[in-house]
């Protein structure tokens, strides 16, 4: 089985663990989120996002080994690990051979780790950086792992895995949260470790979120404070989860929406960055979903100030109609 070292991951862990400049990396991913879903929300916020203000950009391959289309499994392995498997497998190669991922590496070199989701936490791309599963459906056997583990801070959804395991999380160290105002005012303890689940499944998406589910910029927000808050090193994995099913409902409103969050909690992490210089923020994503295409040849912006983006072309792309899409059902 050949190695595949992921470049950016490469570099971070390079950073971190030789050069001594950087002390805390925190990943972002976007599940099924493209470039045309960057690109449309761009135009229709009709600013510049945060995650295109970054100093360097690149591309990945996120082909898994047995298919040209990832799953998220296969593609959060690889980002987790460094190493390709088959879809549907979670750290482990496809003989099951299990591979460490980064948060039980960097957890045993002395760094706090954590993952901010608002799918639920036994997912496909949240267990990539926790768990082992020869298949991505074994989530009750992925909140046993999770529970087992060495996270600090874990935010997101799936609650109803954990019911069984209240026993468990205790022994473990666990503070347990149900709903946003607990989570805010939340202050980390010394020697113990932090789960908020605020939803029996998934969250729910931006659109319909309840006042007792965060959002991605708050929970993104918690999770900084606690991990940093004695000054030792950390990584921090946050997902945009959403992106990928409002993608797969061809809902176009409800994944610019998604998209705006995420970046939004990008934004949580660029302020603490600026602030903590010692601290590399990284975006990507694990693949694309829904097909999206734009016309961007022809985009008419004349409406849009500040956009740095060609004009021409005799098509157009009405903005407004973008906003008020609604999909068929």
């Amino acid at each position: 089985m050949k190695k595949i070292v992921l470049i950016f991951l490469l570099i971070a862990l390079s950073l971190i663990i030789y050069a001594g400049e950087i002390q805390n990396v925190i990943l972002f991913i976007g599940d099924g989120m493209g470039q045309n879903h960057v690109v449309a929300t761009r135009f229709i916020e009709g600013k510049e996002l945060n995650m295109l203000k970054t100093d360097l950009f690149g591309y990945v391959q996120t082909f898994s080994l047995n298919n040209e289309v990832t799953d998220s499994a296969a593609a959060a392995t690889a980002l987790a690990t460094g190493y390709k498997t088959n879809n549907g497998m979670i750290g482990m190669l496809p003989n099951c051979e299990v591979i460490p991922n980064l948060t039980e590496i960097l957890s045993n070199n002395g760094y706090k780790t954590g993952i901010v989701v608002t799918c639920r936490v036994t997912h496909a791309t949240p267990a990539g950086f926790y768990g082992h599963v020869e298949s991505r459906d074994e989530e009750s056997k992925l909140a046993k792992q999770l529970v087992d583990s060495n996270l600090m801070v874990v935010f997101g959804g799936g609650a109803n895995y954990f019911e069984e395991l209240q026993e468990d999380l205790k022994f473990n160290r666990f503070d347990y949260l149900k709903t946003k105002q607990e989570m805010i005012s939340y202050v980390g303890k010394k020697g113990k470790k932090v789960i908020g689940l605020f939803s029996e499944d998934h969250l729910h998406p931006v659109t319909q979120r309840t006042s007792d589910e965060p959002t991605l910029p708050e929970m993104t927000k918690k999770a900084i404070e606690i991990l940093s808050k004695d000054g030792s090193p950390f990584f921090l994995m946050v997902e945009g989860s959403q992106i990928d099913m409002r993608s797969h409902e061809n809902d176009l409103d409800g994944l610019i929406k998604e998209v705006l969050e995420f970046d939004e909690a990008i934004g949580v992490a660029l302020e603490f960055a600026e602030k903590n210089p010692d601290t590399l923020v990284l975006v990507t994503a694990d693949h694309e979903t829904g097909g999206l295409i734009l016309n961007v040849s022809g985009l008419n912006l004349a409406t849009k100030k500040g956009l740095s983006m060609p004009i021409g072309g005799s098509q157009t792309v009405d903005l407004e109609t973008m906003k008020n899409f609604v999909r068929r059902r």
